[in-house]
């Protein structure tokens, strides 16, 4: 449970710091995409 916990901040903290609108836009639908196929954000997947 923790686990889920920190990539749930993690991802959080990895959309906030994009630089760019274009960037984090990217990120978000990268990280909706993920958590509609059930799979965790691009930089947490192993």
């Amino acid at each position: 449970m923790a686990k889920e916990a920190a990539v749930k901040r993690g991802t959080l903290e990895w959309i906030k710091t994009a630089k760019q609108p274009r960037t984090r836009a990217a990120r978000i639908a990268d990280v909706a995409s993920s958590a509609a196929a059930g799979r965790r954000p691009k930089p947490y997947r192993r």
